[in-house]
């Protein structure tokens, strides 16, 4: 528990938007008996709020370097694909933003972070890939992410 008070002292103090349901079910899980390549998913827990703090404090390349230590558990391979996409939109990066998001969209459809169709919308959108943006933020629409927003493109 003191975990999730933590991840939301973060969320709070940096601004950062953590998708909370989405990271407490897949990165916390706190299964205190449950074990992946000799890491509790509480010590997950830990990794993921340094990641977040270097996030908050703008240091966004270490936090690509932790996050690509991260996803060498496949089990948060979603989780660290959508944030390295999102950090690497926020450095322009497009190219590289558009790469993770296609991995995070080749994982199973539920464990998808709903955010993620606008996000990758606003990555093809910018790279001047009008239809299959639109298509992102169609779907973002229906998830009923950003409906506005969503529908202005």
């Amino acid at each position: 528990m003191n975990q999730n008070k933590k991840l939301f002292r973060v969320h709070q103090q940096y601004g950062v938007y953590l998708l909370v349901s989405f990271l407490f079910s897949s990165i916390i899980g706190f299964s205190a008996n449950k074990k992946f390549k000799g890491i509790s998913q509480q010590q997950k827990g830990a990794e993921f709020l340094k990641i977040m703090e270097f996030y908050g404090k703008g240091q966004y390349f270490e936090a690509i370097e932790l996050l690509e230590k991260y996803a060498e558990d496949k089990d948060n391979l979603v989780t660290a694909n959508y944030w390295i996409g999102h950090i690497q939109f926020k450095l322009q990066n497009y190219d590289a933003a558009e790469k993770a998001f296609k991995k995070v969209l080749n994982q199973s459809y539920q464990e998808i972070p709903a955010n993620l169709f606008y996000e990758y919308g606003q990555t093809k959108y910018v790279k001047d890939d009008l239809k299959f943006a639109r298509k992102m933020f169609l779907r973002s629409f229906n998830k009923k992410i950003k409906r506005g927003i969503s529908l202005y493109y």
